[in-house]
């Protein structure tokens, strides 16, 4: 499950968070990261990959969001021979018009989803 949060730090960034992939078995491979994905549009049969390198945490930032637009955000889990898994659920998170009411506040410790995390 995918979980949008709205935080600041010198602009609007969208906090998402979600649970890792089941372990391997025999209906399907162990996850090696996840692919996140974001669109403008509503069932976009073609949303853009935020990440080119498979991310390996569960939670990660999007900063690259502008005021005043709406985002709907899915992640997929990524096997080692690159096969996708079935998209997560989808998430909808308006960005508001007004700047954010606290731009110091601080998130350092959430990565941004288009860097991969840090190997384990």
């Amino acid at each position: 499950m995918v979980q949008p949060a709205l935080q600041a730090n010198a602009g609007h960034r969208v906090i998402l968070s979600w649970k890792a992939s089941a372990p391997r078995n025999s209906k399907h491979e162990a996850a090696i990261g996840y692919c996140i994905y974001r669109s403008k549009k509503d069932r976009d049969s073609s949303p853009e990959l935020l990440n080119s390198i498979p991310f390996s945490g569960t939670s990660c930032a999007d900063d690259w969001v502008e005021i005043d637009s709406r985002y709907t955000y899915e992640v997929r889990a990524i096997s080692a021979r690159g096969i996708a898994s079935d998209p997560s659920n989808l998430v909808h998170v308006a960005i508001p018009h007004s700047p954010p009411r606290n731009p110091t506040a601080s998130i350092s410790s959430v990565l941004l989803c288009r860097e991969p995390a840090p190997a384990k």
